[in-house]
């Protein structure tokens, strides 16, 4: 899985700033698989039904004074 982040700070004054933060968890948004089912009683077992979730993107902003 591969993180990124991505932020820019902007002066407006001597003791001012904005700042804008980009973050993206699983940015090519490739499938994470989970671990197939380890029960050999059931119909599923050895299969695997289920992924980790998909991209997840947050954008913030903090402004410094």
């Amino acid at each position: 899985m591969v993180n990124m982040g991505l932020s820019r700070k902007f002066k407006f004054a001597e003791s001012k700033a904005l700042q804008f933060r980009l973050d993206s968890l699983n940015l090519p948004n490739h499938p994470n698989f989970n671990l197939p089912e380890n029960r050999v009683d059931i119909l599923s077992g050895g299969t695997i039904s289920r992924a980790k979730t998909n991209r997840s993107l947050t954008l913030g902003g903090r402004l410094e004074f």
